[in-house]
C-alpha cells in the first residue's frame, strides 16, 4: 500500500540562500524560506505581504517559491503549481540557473504528491541536470533524494537506493542535518517495505535526531508516522498509539490539514485495533470532513476503506460492503490499479466471512480483469487464496485444487507463513473430500509446520524472559550442588594428583598432534572447496560459469519436470522456464577507448545490477566476454518479456562510474525462449536447443535495433527440431501464419530498422549529462506495465 506521507521527501528544494544585494533583504527572505518549513501557514501570511513590497522581479519569484512551499505542505496543490510556474518564468528570463532548478522541482513535488510518478520522475531529473551543469551540490542532493523516492513507489528498488545513498554522501559533505534527516527516513521505508524493521527503526530514530538538531518541528512527524506503522505491524499497538498521537498533534499545531487527515485515519485504525470502536468512529468522521474539503479522492478511497473495516468489527455488513465499494469507486476514479485489486480482494474477504462464496467469487473475478501478472507477489497470493476458498466452498474442488497449490507456493517462496498455512490446510481438506488421504495427510503436516513457525515467530517477549530467568535459577541449583560437592571433588582429585603429573606430558603430545593433523585437514579441504569455487564461478562478476550452469540445470531437471507434469494435469501446456541471452552493447568500444580495466568495472557492475532485479528462483551466469545468459522458473511468455524490458530499462537508465571518470550509459540487448521448445516433457539435452535459439533471436534483435530484445513466447504448431533448425525468415513468416508467436519491445519489423534509440557509450568529450535523456524524454516501452 502506497501512502503519500512523504511529503518531506519530495521537499529538498528550498535552502536559505541570500539571493538580493541587500543584505537586510537577503536575510528576511532567508527567515521566510526557514518559516515556511516550520510555520507554513503564518509563512503564507508573512510572504503575501512581502510580495507586495518585493524590489525585483527576481525577489518576487523568490518569495512566490517559499510561498509554495508553505502551500505545499498545507495540501494546496493547485495554488503550489501555479506559483511555481511563476517562478520558472521569471527565472528562465533572468537565467537564474538555481532559481530554475528549484521551481522545476516544486512542479516534480506536486505531481508526486498526486501520485503521477512518472511525470515526476521527469520534473525531477530536469533539476538534476541543471544542478549538475552548474555544481549545485544542493539542488543535486534534492534531485537524488526525490528520485530515489519515486522510484521507490515506482517498484525500482536498484534505482531508488542508487540515487539515496548518492544523497546521502552529498548530506555528509554539505553538512545540512535536515536534508540528512530526510535522506536517512527515506532509506528506512525501503528497509520496512522489506520488512527489517530493525533497521527501519534505528533509520528513524536517526532522522528524528537529525531533525532535532535542525530545529525543525515538522520534520520530526515522518518518522513518527512511519515508526507507528511498523509498531502496528508487529502488534505493538499502544506504542504505535504513542508515536501516531506525537505526530498528530504537530501536524494540529501547524495546522497542515492533509497530514491531519492521514494521522486521523491511523488513529482510528490504532483505536479499532486496540477495541476503542466509540473513538475510531470520532477519528473517521473528522478525516472524512477533511478530505471532503479538499476534495481528494485518494484520501476519500482510504477513509472508506477503514470505515469498512469498522463496520465489519461492528457487525454492520451491509454498511461496510457499501464503505467498499465506495473506496473502489475512489480509486477507479484516480487509476490506482493495484489498490482497486486489494479493495476487490478485501471485499471478496467479507463476503466469505458472510458464508456467501458465490458472491465473494464474483468479485475476485472482476479483480482478476486487471493485469494481475503485474501485482504484487503478496496480492497474487492473497487473490488464489481467497478464490480457492470460494470455489471450494461452492463444491468446485477440481478447480479450487490449482488455485491453493499456486498460492502455497508463491507463499513459500516469498515467507508469507500465515498464508502458506492457510494453502496448505485448504489443500487437505480438498484431498480429504477427494478421497485421497494419504496426500491429504501430508499437506495437514505441512500446515501444521508453518503454524509452528508463525507460533515460534509470534512468541511472546514476556514469556520468553521468564524462560530466561527459570534458566538462570535451574543454573543457580546446579551451582549449589557443585559448591556443595566441592569437598568431596578437591579429595578426590588430591588422591589422583600423582596419576596426572605422570600422564600430562603425554596428553600434551597428544594434543599438539592432534591439533597438527586437524589443521592440515583443515587447510587440505578449504583449499579444495577453493579451488572447486574457482572452477565453477567466474572471478571478475562473481556469478556461475559454464560448468557451473550444468551442474545446476542437472539438479533443476526433475523440478521443472515435475512441474510440467502437474500443469499437464490441469491442462495447461505452456513453458514455465525461460533463458535470456543477454549481450552488452558496444561494448567493445569500451575496452578499446577506456581499457580493459574499464571493461572489467562495468561487467562487474552489471552483474551487480542485474542481481538486484532478480528472484530468488532465478539464475544468472556469465558466459563469456560480455554475454549473460539468465535462466527464469515459473514465469510464461509475457512474464518473460516484460523481464527483459525491466533489465533493458534499468541498465540503460543506470551510470556506470570507472575510477571517477565521466559516467558512461551504456545498453544491452536480449533474446529469450522457452523451455521446452514444445509441448513434450522437458529433456536435458533439449536445453541447449532453447539457449541457441534464444541466442539466435539475440543477435536478430541486435542487427535491428540494439538497446532492444526479441524473444519467442511459444509455437502453436512447430516441433522442437523444427524451431532450432529454422532460420529467422522462416520464423517470421511462421509468426505471419500464427503458427508462433514472436514478441518483441519494438513489435515485429524489417531488419533495416534504425540501429539504435541512442549512443551506447558517452565518452568524456560529449557535452550531454547523464541524465539529460531521461529527465527531457522518458522512455515508454511498448506493452510495459508497472515495474
Amino acid at each position: 500500500m502506497r501512502r503519500l506521507l512523504c511529503l518531506f521527501l519530495i521537499c529538498f528544494t528550498f535552502l536559505p540562500y541570500a539571493y538580493s544585494t541587500g543584505q537586510e533583504e537577503a536575510l528576511t527572505i532567508k527567515q521566510l524560506v526557514e518559516l515556511s518549513r516550520k510555520e507554513p501557514k503564518q509563512a503564507i501570511v508573512v510572504g503575501e505581504k512581502m510580495l507586495i513590497e518585493a524590489q525585483s522581479a527576481p525577489d518576487s519569484a523568490r518569495i512566490k517559491l517559499a510561498i509554495a512551499w508553505a502551500q505545499l505542505l498545507q495540501g494546496e496543490y493547485d495554488k503550489t503549481d501555479d506559483l511555481a510556474k511563476q517562478a520558472l518564468i521569471t527565472a528562465e528570463q533572468y537565467q537564474l540557473a538555481k532559481l530554475r532548478a528549484e521551481a522545476i522541482n516544486i512542479q516534480g513535488a506536486v505531481a508526486y504528491r498526486k501520485g503521477r510518478y512518472s511525470e515526476a520522475e521527469t520534473f525531477f531529473h530536469k533539476s538534476l541536470a541543471i544542478a549538475e551543469q552548474y555544481q549545485l551540490l544542493d539542488r543535486q542532493l534534492g534531485a537524488h533524494s526525490n528520485l530515489g523516492n519515486v522510484y521507490r513507489n515506482m517498484g525500482e528498488p536498484v534505482l531508488a537506493l542508487d540515487n539515496l545513498y548518492k544523497a546521502l554522501q552529498l548530506g555528509e559533505k554539505i553538512q545540512d542535518p535536515w536534508r540528512m534527516g530526510v535522506t536517512q527516513v527515506s532509506l528506512g521505508l525501503i528497509y520496512k517495505e522489506n520488512g527489517q524493521y530493525s533497521s527501519a527503526l534505528s533509520r528513524f530514530d536517526q532522522a528524528r535526531s537529525l531533525f532535532r538538531q535542525a530545529g525543525n518541528e515538522l520534520s520530526q512527524t515522518f518518522p513518527l508516522g512511519y515508526a507507528a506503522e511498523i509498531y502496528q505491524l508487529q502488534g505493538k499497538y499502544e506504542q504505535a498509539l504513542k508515536s501516531a498521537n506525537k505526530a498528530h498533534q504537530i501536524w494540529l499545531q501547524h495546522n497542515a490539514k492533509d497530514s491531519t487527515a492521514r494521522s486521523l485515519l491511523t488513529l482510528a485504525k490504532l483505536h479499532r485495533l486496540l477495541l476503542h470502536k466509540d473513538q475510531a468512529q470520532q477519528y473517521l468522521e473528522d478525516a472524512k470532513q477533511i478530505y471532503e474539503a479538499l476534495e481528494n479522492g485518494t484520501g476519500m478511497a482510504n477513509y472508506h476503506l477503514e470505515a469498512g473495516q469498522l463496520a465489519l468489527d461492528l457487525r454492520e455488513t451491509k454498511k461496510a460492503q457499501q464503505h467498499f465499494r465506495n473506496a473502489l469507486t475512489y480509486y477507479s476514479n484516480q487509476g490506482q490499479q493495484t489498490a482497486q485489486i486489494e479493495t476487490l480482494n478485501l471485499i471478496a474477504e467479507s463476503w466469505l466471512r458472510l458464508s456467501q462464496p458465490a458472491q465473494a467469487e464474483k468479485f475476485l473475478l472482476l479483480a482478476g480483469d486487471y493485469a494481475l501478472e503485474n501485482a504484487p507477489v503478496p496480492l497474487l497470493v492473497q487473490h488464489d487464496l481467497l478464490m480457492a476458498k470460494s470455489r471450494f466452498a461452492l463444491g468446485r474442488r477440481a478447480s479450487a485444487l490449482p488455485l491453493a497449490e499456486r498460492a502455497a507456493i508463491r507463499a513459500t517462496e516469498i515467507k508469507k507463513l500465515d498464508e502458506a498455512r492457510q494453502s496448505y490446510l485448504l489443500l487437505s481438506d480438498i484431498y480429504q473430500q477427494q478421497g485421497e488421504y494419504k496426500k491429504a495427510l501430508e499437506h495437514y503436516q505441512l500446515s501444521q509446520a508453518f503454524a509452528n513457525q508463525l507460533r515460534e515467530r509470534d512468541q511472546n517477549k514476556n514469556l520468553q524472559l521468564l524462560r530466561a530467568e527459570h534458566q538462570l535459577a535451574l543454573q543457580a541449583q546446579q551451582l549449589e550442588k557443585v559448591n556443595a560437592g566441592k569437598i568431596q571433588a578437591e579429595l578426590a582429585l588430591a588422591q589422583q594428583k600423582w596419576q596426572k603429573k605422570t600422564l600430562q606430558g603425554t596428553i600434551a603430545v597428544l594434543c599438539i598432534l592432534l591439533c597438527l593433523i586437524s589443521a592440515l585437514v583443515y587447510q587440505s579441504r578449504r583449499l579444495a572447496r577453493f579451488h572447486e569455487e574457482r572452477s565453477l564461478h567466474d572471478p571478475l562478476t562473481k556469478l556461475g560459469n559454464r560448468r557451473f550452469l550444468e551442474q545446476w540445470l542437472g539438479l533443476q531437471l526433475p523440478i521443472m519436470q515435475r512441474r510440467w507434469f502437474q500443469k499437464q494435469s490441469t491442462n495447461e501446456k505452456c513453458a514455465d522456464t525461460y533463458f535470456l541471452m543477454i549481450d552488452l552493447d558496444h561494448f567493445k568500444q569500451v575496452n578499446d577507448s577506456l581499457g580493459h580495466a574499464a571493461g572489467d568495472e562495468v561487467l562487474a557492475q552489471f552483474s551487480q545490477l542485474c542481481n538486484h532485479l532478480l528472484r530468488d528462483s532465478d539464475q544468472l551466469v556469465r558466459i563469456g566476454g560480455e554475454e549473460f545468459l539468465l535462466v527464469a522458473q515459473q514465469i510464461d511468455g509475457q512474464g518473460a518479456a516484460q523481464l527483459a524490458e525491466k533489465i533493458r530499462r534499468v541498465v540503460a537508465r543506470h551510470s556506470f562510474i570507472i575510477d571517477g571518470q565521466r559516467p558512461l550509459n551504456i545498453s544491452c540487448t536480449l533474446g529469450f525462449a522457452p523451455f521446452p521448445l514444445a509441448d513434450q516433457q522437458p529433456e536435458q539435452q533439449a536445453i541447449e536447443g532453447s539457449i541457441m535459439l534464444a541466442d539466435r533471436l539475440l543477435y536478430e534483435a541486435k542487427s535491428m535495433n540494439r538497446n532492444a530484445w526479441l524473444g519467442l513466447s511459444h509455437s502453436h504448431s512447430w516441433k522442437a527440431n523444427e524451431l532450432i533448425d529454422a532460420d529467422m525468415d522462416e520464423l517470421y513468416s511462421a509468426q505471419a501464419r500464427g503458427e508462433v508467436v514472436l514478441i518483441s519491445r519494438h513489435g515485429i519489423g524489417s531488419r533495416n530498422e534504425a540501429e539504435s534509440e541512442q549512443e551506447p557509450v558517452k565518452s568524456e568529450s560529449t557535452t550531454t549529462t547523464p541524465n539529460e535523456g531521461l529527465a527531457d524524454n522518458p522512455e515508454q516501452p511498448q506493452g510495459d506495465g508497472n515495474p
